[in-house]
């Protein structure tokens, strides 16, 4: 029927995203974790044409996290100073808009007349 016999095997078998792995566990001792991470994907990348055909090597955890938070500020800051940016043109070129709307008005009509209806301020006396 069957033959029942002890052999070697593996203590933990685990699976990423349905496929089995082989995880390696590291920590950082006085160091910063951008640091060990540099090293460690140093490493991977000496190391990858090793890797039997098929098969892949993958750096997870919190360098991950780390690097899409990174990734998410630089381009939140980028936003921020696009805006910021538009802002500020908005805000000066609308007053330079309706600088130029009130001198043909002064031509035309007397500063008494209300100058087109623009707001006091934007008119200039001839005086």
């Amino acid at each position: 029927m069957a033959t029942v016999t002890r052999g070697p095997s593996a203590a933990v078998v685990s699976h990423y995203a349905v496929q089995p792995v082989i995880d390696i566990f590291a920590t950082n001792n006085e160091r910063d974790l951008g640091a060990v991470s540099a090293d460690i994907e140093k490493i991977l990348r000496d190391t990858a044409k090793d890797a039997p055909p098929g098969s892949t090597v993958v750096l997870r955890g919190q360098t991950s996290t780390m690097t899409t938070a990174y990734t998410q500020l630089y381009e939140g800051l980028a936003l921020a100073v696009v805006l910021i940016y538009l802002l500020i043109v908005v805000n000066f070129s609308r007053g330079l808009i309706l600088s130029s709307l009130s001198a043909p008005c002064q031509r035309h009509w007397p500063a008494s007349s209300g100058c087109c209806s623009l707001p006091a301020r934007h008119c200039r006396s001839p005086l």
